[in-house]
């Protein structure tokens, strides 16, 4: 699963986030899964205080800090166990994190 609570459309078209994507090769029989939420998260961070110190930060529509250029987009035509894949562009201090 993917954090795709905010997201800038808009943006993403931007980035090319709207052009065909290839097929993946198809996946092997699946047997078995894990569920983690996968969330943006920052290599530097120490938030809240961060916001108001952090050369870096930029506000997304929540206030918070957007480490992804424009979110977690869902893209539908790269698809695995769920019916999308995750469309991310990272930002210089951005990582992609499961607890």
């Amino acid at each position: 699963m993917f954090q795709v609570t905010w997201q800038d459309a808009t943006a993403w078209k931007g980035q090319g986030g709207n052009q065909a994507v290839p097929a993946p090769p198809p996946d092997p029989a699946v047997t078995a899964v894990g569920l983690l939420c996968w969330e943006e998260h920052c290599v530097e961070c120490s938030m809240p205080q961060c916001y108001a110190t952090c050369s870096l930060f930029v506000a997304r529509p929540d206030r918070k800090c957007a480490r992804f250029v424009y979110g977690i987009m869902p893209n539908r035509q790269v698809q695995g166990l769920f019916r999308f894949g995750a469309d991310i562009r990272f930002r210089r201090w951005a990582k992609l994190q499961t607890a």
